[in-house]
């Protein structure tokens, strides 16, 4: 009832006074704190002498993080040392000895200029294999990927001599309003670029060499000297709405204008393929953008990507304008996996000509990072093949036509059952998420349930800890905050997980002493990464009985309450009376375990100021801030933060809220 409500708030607010009040004069260990685990009688969790020692010890793990370059493979990542780790263990694997260097920096400034400020339609003009993919840009500025890779190469005649291509040949198609013009620049076509780097890649690309690709100087000078190209195909959005790629959580906007973010700016002189998408994430116009777009100029079978050597090289020109450091060539001196070779380049850094800054130019292409992890995933698909191929040669000899006889019959869900089984291990497929679901179920089942679930998300544009292992200068702005973080999506994400891991070793493992602990990371549909998980410690008074302990007794009591409510035997009314007094010790005990373990309480009293703080609480750091300042501190960032429960006379990021 509204009343009990009240009641509880206030005893809540009681406790949580008197908890701040004691300040944990009396200080106990950690052994006999976390076997009696209550807090109105040793004082908050985070007062330990122990438990602070513990926070002290992260937070100074976490100050000593910092970027470093090794001069040695040229990655640039940050590390607590004060030397690169794999090249100490091996100093030729990642080495320009074993061809594992990109030679950006070795190019003649001039040229390195042009390479640096290439489009990605420029790009495609000069790279004899064109790699079929979608890529889609989130409103946020972030870019995904949806589907397979197929790569194609040109005819063979055009492949010796007919590059650069034509730009009406090349596989983009554009969805946009009706009546809306190209006016972009990442649609230019500057002539003179693209002749002086297909000139060198002709001339200094050892795999451009070997392939016998060169120049055609006519079909150069049928490009624009330095406009808008107008061959490109286009379809118009029939329903003539806002194109949106997909329904997608836009997240908090804290003083972030996104009309005032350039296009420019978020795509850094890049191309992106937009396709609009209905509310079930479904393509519209499916049949329309296939019948647009067509491919005159390439062969009609798709690359063999086992007998053609130095894909990257010849896919992406711009990261390898010399043919070095490809991972899909195969001769070195010391063999690496090519999972570990586009590993090693998203950390490598290059030099940019303009700014003399360093930046990931492996990274921040718009289109490398997702053909790499699709060529990963289907390499790993097809030696699973091989292992269901010889574990099973019966289904190994089925022709094509056997096939379409299977699934006619109701045997093809029996065969694609056992077919699913050898993907378990393939990162992102049903299979592999089923037989992670098993495990956690296994652990609930063996280890007994969690204590509690939990949620981990960051602040994008505000983390500091972050922002100062960004290569390049300083961010200063929002606006070059939200910058670092779309271009440098792999370190954010690595950042995070890095940062959670040290944070779950502290709190869940060195303070709270868990018996286990599970999480997984999701990607929200703006690209923010986040992590969920449950945990169970050790010290848990079996919160499922308890709980359901206090479930049996309200209904216990309910049901003697009620009007019509007639005692028919002395037993079973003593059993309902029992079942009450039951409740009453479980609630008291699940009361204890939670307040110690958690708080929902606002300590905030004033809520007319409206405004955020400045600084934001989210930039600052937690061990910097004075004792007698954490309170404060703790209340500025749970009324920032929190959002689930909205005040009209208070701040919130709700802009359902502020419209109400």
């Amino acid at each position: 009832t509204p009343e009990e409500t009240l009641i509880n708030r206030h005893l809540s607010k009681t406790r949580y006074q008197r908890n701040l009040a004691l300040q944990i004069q009396n200080t106990v260990d950690k052994e006999l704190y976390l076997k009696e685990f209550d807090s109105s009688k040793n004082g908050p969790l985070h007062e330990q002498q122990w438990a602070k020692k513990e926070f002290q010890n992260y937070y100074n793990n976490m100050d000593k993080l910092n970027q470093f370059y090794c001069n040695n493979c040229h990655e640039l990542w940050p590390t607590t040392l004060s030397y690169c780790k794999q090249c100490k263990d091996d100093s030729i694997k990642y080495s320009r000895e074993n061809d594992m260097v990109p030679t950006l920096d070795d190019l003649p400034e001039d040229i390195k200029f042009q390479f640096e400020n290439l489009t990605m339609i420029e790009e495609m003009l000069i790279s004899p294999i064109i790699p079929v993919m979608s890529i889609i840009r989130l409103s946020s500025g972030a870019l995904a990927s949806r589907g397979f890779c197929a790569n194609f190469n040109q005819n063979l005649n055009e492949l010796i001599t007919e590059l650069p291509r034509l730009p009406k040949y090349l596989p983009i198609l554009i969805l946009k309003k009706k009546n809306q013009l190209n006016q972009s620049k990442n649609f230019i076509v500057n002539r003179k670029r693209v002749e002086i780097c297909l000139k060198y890649l002709c001339e200094k690309n050892i795999h451009f060499i070997s392939n016998g690709i060169k120049m055609n100087n006519d079909l150069c000078q049928t490009l624009p000297e330095n406009d808008i190209i107008t061959d490109l195909k286009e379809i118009h959005d029939k329903d003539d709405q806002e194109v949106t790629p997909w329904k997608q959580d836009s997240g908090p906007v804290l003083n972030e204008n996104f009309s005032n973010f350039e296009e420019e700016e978020i795509c850094d002189n890049e191309f992106i393929d937009i396709f609009d998408e209905n509310e079930s994430n479904e393509p519209l116009q499916d049949d329309i953008i296939k019948n647009t777009i067509n491919f005159p100029t390439m062969s009609l079978n798709t690359v063999n990507e086992f007998t053609n050597i130095a894909m990257c090289s010849l896919i992406f020109p711009k990261l390898f304008p010399t043919g070095a450091a490809d991972p899909t060539v195969k001769s070195r001196v010391k063999e690496i996996t090519e999972g570990l070779g586009f590993k090693h380049l998203l950390k490598c850094v290059a030099t940019n000509s303009k700014t003399k800054k360093f930046y990931y130019p492996f990274a921040q292409h718009p289109r490398f990072k997702f053909w790499a992890y699709d060529r990963l995933r289907r390499h790993r698909s097809l030696e699973q093949c091989k292992i269901f191929m010889k574990q099973n040669p019966n289904e190994s000899n089925l022709s094509v036509k056997d096939l379409k006889d299977l699934l006619k019959t109701g045997e093809s869900d029996t065969f694609m059952k056992k077919m699913s089984a050898y993907s378990s291990n393939i990162t992102g497929s049903d299979s592999y998420w089923y037989k992670r679901r098993i495990e956690l179920q296994s652990t609930f089942e063996q280890m007994k349930p969690a204590s509690a679930f939990f949620t981990f998300s960051y602040p994008d544009n505000h983390w500091d800890d972050l922002h100062r292992l960004i290569p390049g200068a300083p961010a200063k702005s929002d606006q070059e905050k939200r910058r670092n973080v779309l271009s440098n999506p792999h370190l954010v994400d690595w950042f995070f997980s890095y940062k959670l891991d040290e944070f779950l070793k502290t709190v869940f493992d060195n303070v709270l002493d868990c018996e286990w602990r599970w999480h997984r990371y999701e990607w929200q549909s703006r690209s923010s990464i986040h992590a969920h998980g449950a945990v169970r410690f050790k010290n848990d008074p079996n919160l499922i009985d308890l709980t359901s302990k206090v479930y049996a007794g309200r209904l216990a009591f309910k049901k003697i309450n009620e009007s019509n409510y007639v005692q028919q035997n002395l037993e079973s009314h003593q059993k309902l009376l029992d079942l009450i007094i039951q409740s009453n010790h479980a609630e008291k005990k699940v009361i204890s375990y939670t307040d110690t373990l958690i708080t929902a309480m606002n300590t905030k009293t004033d809520f007319t100021d409206k405004s955020v703080p400045v600084p934001h609480p989210c930039s600052l750091c937690t061990n910097r801030i004075n004792d007698e300042c954490l309170s404060k501190d703790y209340e500025e960032l749970i009324n920032c933060c929190q959002r689930h429960s909205c005040r009209l006379e208070g701040y919130c990021k709700s802009s359902l809220a502020k419209n109400h």
